[in-house]
């Protein structure tokens, strides 16, 4: 087969609404809105659309839905989905998720991404003050939520911590930056339209 028929090949792939399965290069190809892959076994992602920076993210297994918002630090390149609301590269990020399991409850999280999972600190601040606040609870219903849903339009500066091993305190990873919330409330109109369909 020539290169032309692959190409050929290979974009009509990608318009056919047809799911990738091969999960490494799924997960590090560029992802355009609308693109869905198979980024673990039974677990599919689409990039549902984008919005002033901010990427909404749909992913679906057989035990729930997750619509996340997420959007990295200035001079970051946006974190690749790992699957299952997952991420890996392009940190510090901030994430907005809602997970509506398949027993129908939905709740609606946000945190700071670093290198490692579950970070120990993460803390924003207006940019230029001098101390942070902390990020207590992964709830968005809280008076960080309606501190940062005041924020759209505005930066905030962020300080993430988090460790490969936290138990015996290996594998430190830190990152800080600036991210801009403009497009917020916008985006979650979105992920709401996401949650919906």
């Amino acid at each position: 087969m020539s290169f032309i028929a692959v190409a050929a090949a290979v974009v009509a792939l990608a318009g056919s609404g047809q799911v990738d399965t091969d999960y490494s290069a799924a997960r590090n190809r560029p992802w355009r809105v609308g693109d869905e892959r198979e980024l673990m076994a039974g677990s599919y992602t689409r990039l549902f659309d984008e919005i002033e920076g901010w990427r909404i993210w749909r992913s679906e297994s057989r035990y729930g839905l997750y619509c996340t918002l997420v959007k990295p630090a200035r001079g970051v390149a946006h974190p690749k989905p790992f699957g299952g609301g997952a991420f890996f590269d392009g940190f510090p990020a901030i994430r907005i998720y809602s997970d509506t399991l398949r027993d129908g409850d939905t709740h609606l999280r946000w945190n700071l991404l670093d290198l490692w999972p579950d970070p120990a600190t993460q803390e924003y601040r207006e940019v230029g003050a001098r101390f942070y606040t902390s990020r207590p609870d992964l709830l968005a219903d809280g008076p960080e939520w309606q501190d940062l849903l005041s924020r759209d339009g505005q930066a905030i500066e962020v300080h993430v911590i988090s460790w490969r091993y936290p138990s015996i305190d290996e594998g430190r990873s830190e990152s800080t930056g600036i991210i801009s919330l403009t497009g917020l409330n916008l985006a979650l109109a979105k992920m709401a339209e996401c949650r919906d369909s």
